[in-house]
């Protein structure tokens, strides 16, 4: 999955899929209703692949936190989002044990586990091609296979 093309708005609620660029900004389509709308480029955008969470020792980029969410969930849907805060908290301890207590707040683990509700909702957390080594990922362009020309008899 190209987490580059999903992104968060400040200001809008729940995570965007950018299905086209326009002269201002984005068209964006809205994975809690499908509904597309404008995004200006002037509106704080960030992709989920550029977020990170921060940890005792490091950060760890928001993509390998879903990715946990979905092994402690086994791809399932993870607590509801609005659930009690020691639900939350304990849910997200099982996903990422050493997150930095200071730095993420029960509303930063609040908006994660929505989006990751959201992505596993419309099926977006595929994570095998990242596995893959690079020779063998899909390349963005493909090729058209040469016909070989036929003996004539």
């Amino acid at each position: 999955m190209d987490f580059t093309k999903i992104i968060v708005v400040s200001g809008k609620s729940g995570v965007f899929k950018v299905v086209a660029q326009s002269r201002s900004g984005f068209i964006t389509e809205s994975l809690i209703d499908g509904k597309k709308m404008p995004v200006s480029a002037s509106n704080r955008i960030t992709s989920v692949e550029d977020i990170v969470v921060f940890t005792e020792t490091d950060e760890v980029k928001l993509k390998e936190v879903l990715k946990k969410m979905k092994e402690v969930t086994n791809g399932e849907p993870g607590v509801d989002h609005k659930s009690p805060d020691k639900d939350i908290i304990a849910f997200f301890s099982s996903v990422l044990p050493d997150y930095d207590k200071e730095k993420v707040y029960v509303s930063d683990m609040k908006k994660m586990i929505f989006w990751y509700n959201l992505l596993q909702k419309n099926n977006m957390l595929d994570f095998e091609e990242d596995e893959k080594p690079e020779d063998e990922q899909t390349p963005d362009v493909q090729t058209e296979a040469k016909e070989t020309p036929k003996d004539s008899d």
